[in-house]
């Protein structure tokens, strides 16, 4: 219930700095409750009438020794990942820790990760010009866990079922291939969107038959990521494919599907889009 803005660079305690406390530290940071010598609740807490509250045994506002143990777990996690995870993983600290300015911070954070592993922590202040540790800060127990590893739950027999296909068309696609593609997905059990400049109708251009049906974007470029599907299909169609080029927003979907290492897949015209 502490409603106070602080105004200085901290505001919880304790901090690194012994600075902005919310409560002084002399008084335990809280009360509570009190009671006089008639055992009457009292409300007005005034420092004259105050009573301490019997207490048998210890009360204190401490944290076990078991709390203490910061880095076992972590240790286990990290020895559980795969190479790549891992990668991934030191990616995503350098990213975090690449958007803060206060070098008290990368040296902190870098101690923190060389109690958990010293590759990890020499890698991540390289990449963010923090602290390199020149050995381990404590050693590493070499435990692992199988499940802990994303690469436990990939399935033995891999199908597509259940897979998000998107299916990026414009006006002037070839119709027979998105049919054809469409329907062998959908058989497999995969699930489908098609995904275009505009959500609505998008035509074919006649490339098929003049009785051709429309298909159906089920959203736009900016209403859906490629980072939420599976896998990307590029149907052909020279139109279709020379209105792609000219959309950003079409090659920004193709790049980051590529850039997070979906299955892109495209046909005649469409891999112009892919290149």
């Amino acid at each position: 219930m502490n409603h106070r803005i602080n105004t200085n660079n901290f505001n919880y305690y304790p901090n690194r700095k012994n600075t902005g406390c919310p409560v002084p530290p002399s008084e335990g940071g809280y009360i509570e409750w009190v009671i006089n010598p008639s055992s009457e609740l009292l409300f007005n807490v005034d420092k004259k009438t105050r009573f301490k509250q019997k207490v048998e045994g210890m009360k204190q506002r401490v944290r076990g020794v078991k709390f203490q143990e910061h880095y076992n777990q972590a240790q286990l996690f990290y020895n559980s990942l795969m190479p790549h995870e891992k990668v991934h993983l030191v990616s995503a600290l350098s990213f975090e820790l690449s958007h803060c300015d206060d070098p008290d911070v990368y040296k902190t954070y870098t101690e923190l990760l060389n109690n958990i592993d010293f590759d990890l922590a020499k890698k991540v202040a390289i990449n963010v010009n923090g602290v390199v540790p020149e050995k381990p800060a404590r050693a590493n127990h070499g435990k692992s866990s199988a499940s802990l590893s994303q690469e436990y739950f990939r399935p033995k027999n891999p199908i597509i079922a259940t897979r998000r296909i998107a299916m990026l068309v414009a006006d002037g696609y070839n119709a027979v291939e998105v049919q054809t593609v469409r329907k062998a997905l959908t058989n497999a059990k995969a699930v489908t969107w098609v995904i275009g400049p505009r959500r609505g109708r998008i035509d074919s251009g006649g490339l098929v038959s003049k009785n051709d049906e429309p298909i159906i974007a089920d959203s736009h470029f900016d209403g859906q990521r490629s980072t939420l599907f599976d896998a990307v299909f590029v149907p052909s169609g020279a139109n279709h494919a020379k209105a792609f080029m000219k959309n950003g927003r079409a090659l920004h979907w193709i790049k980051e599907a590529f850039g997070h290492c979906k299955t892109i897949g495209a046909i005649g015209d469409g891999k112009g889009l892919t290149h």
